[in-house]
């Protein structure tokens, strides 16, 4: 059985927002960082990078040394809040549910669900497994969609994914076996000093 190493990154913050910012292309703030623990002694096989720039410039930044190009996919962006992009989050009051599971049902207008993330995330996780299946890879990519890749991990409802902290340049790793399942390693791990 092949086991696929999926260690997944969260950009580096960005400005201060008061409002969504799901498909903003936003860059992060100027930032220096340092790989600590175990990221920064092993070397991923793939680099896979969410397009938006955030995610690609702290793939720049903390990634430089390796030397490998950034595999862009699109099945790894954020969550789009549609209509809801860059206003205030004043303008959801009133709308969304109060309970994660209606939280990851609920779609912006003329954007995505949680729900729908996850879906996304999941096919672009299929896909990714089968062009590097047992590969260790590095994965840099948004809060949002490192959730989903949780919920997909553990296979548990959507809603319950929400729950997780992912904070800015933090690891979430976790282990790929073919079709015998996931094993999740650890999630929310400080990856930066």
């Amino acid at each position: 059985m092949s086991a696929t190493r999926w260690i997944w990154f969260r950009h580096a913050a960005t400005a201060p927002s008061a409002g969504f910012c799901g498909r903003l292309d936003v860059d992060v703030l100027p930032f220096q960082a340092t790989l600590v623990g175990e990221w920064a002694v092993s070397r991923p096989d793939a680099l896979l990078v969410s397009p938006l720039r955030r995610a690609r410039s702290t793939a720049a930044v903390i990634c430089q040394s390796l030397g490998l190009p950034q595999d862009l996919r699109d099945g790894l962006v954020e969550q789009s809040f549609g209509d809801w992009e860059g206003r205030d989050y004043t303008v959801s009051q009133g709308l969304m549910p109060d309970t994660l599971d209606g939280m990851a049902a609920f779609r912006p207008p003329a954007g995505e669900s949680f729900d729908d993330v996850v879906a996304r995330v999941r096919a672009a996780m299929r896909e990714i497994e089968a062009d590097h299946a047992g590969r260790t890879l590095w994965l840099i990519a948004h809060a949002g969609t490192i959730r989903a890749a949780l919920a997909v991990a553990l296979d548990m409802p959507a809603g319950r994914a929400l729950g997780f902290a992912v904070d800015h340049l933090s690891a979430t790793a976790m282990t790929s076996f073919g079709g015998a399942g996931w094993r999740v390693d650890y999630v929310n791990r400080p990856a930066c000093a």
